[in-house]
């Protein structure tokens, strides 16, 4: 069973990619396959970075993904989770000056200072709220400084102020941290989707619908002739 098929595509530098589509058609499973994770099936075709082809293999350093649930320890302070990921991933050539800098640059972009000495928690025990937890969530990918971030549904379980919040937090890492974020979305509001720069849609049966630049998706389906209603999200 071809569960995605006949993708094409390019993710910019420096871009904040949305990946859209309905449920069951592959987001996941896409994104697997580009982090060389989607051991379940057999991969096809050809993933290049800068132009080499198989540019992701052996690049585990340079990628980061951050899962759909919290991969993060609940009994652990917000700087003990982000410490003992930057101590385990980072380089032993890196000082532990280097690395403790690397921590707080993190706390600082992703605005967790105020609960650097909070326990994470979890379901069971209270800890940071769920948008807190989510940036934990990606700040122990984050300081281990990879060049592109891949996430599954950072946002789910978010009310609208905390996802509007991650997104800003994203757009920063985007734009002043030079990263390539690609996130699966479900139907975000529109001040949400106007974060992205560029959209990735898969159809039922994991086609492709379009890829390329997000002000230029509702065009591109109105020259199909696909009308917009008046006053709905073009998300």
């Amino acid at each position: 069973k071809n569960i995605i098929q006949n993708i094409n595509g390019c993710f910019p530098p420096k871009s904040l990619c949305a990946l859209m589509g309905p449920s069951g058609c592959g987001k996941t499973t896409f994104m697997n396959a580009l982090c060389n994770k989607a051991r379940y099936g057999k991969v096809t075709g050809t993933v290049r970075v800068n132009g080499k082809v198989d540019g992701l293999a052996g690049l585990d350093s340079l990628i980061g993904f951050v899962p759909q649930d919290d991969t993060v320890h609940p009994n652990l302070t917000v700087y003990d989770n982000l410490y003992y990921s930057a101590f385990a991933r980072l380089p032993a050539s890196m000082s532990k000056i280097e690395k403790m800098d690397e921590i707080e640059t993190v706390i600082k972009v992703l605005g967790l200072d105020k609960v650097r000495n909070c326990l994470v928690g979890d379901a069971e025990k209270r800890g940071v709220s769920g948008g807190q937890r989510k940036r934990v969530n990606i700040g122990v990918e984050l300081v281990a400084r990879p060049a592109v971030l891949f996430m599954d549904e950072p946002t789910s379980g978010l009310d609208g102020a905390a996802t509007l919040s991650l997104l800003n937090c994203l757009s920063d890492l985007q734009t002043n941290q030079g990263l390539t974020i690609v996130c699966v979305i479900h139907q975000p509001r529109f001040s949400v989707f106007k974060k992205f720069s560029h959209v990735l849609l898969l159809g039922e049966g994991g086609k492709q619908v379009y890829v390329g630049r997000q002000d230029k998706v509702q065009p591109y389906l109105e020259r199909l002739g696909f009308d917009m209603p008046q006053g709905e999200n073009s998300a």
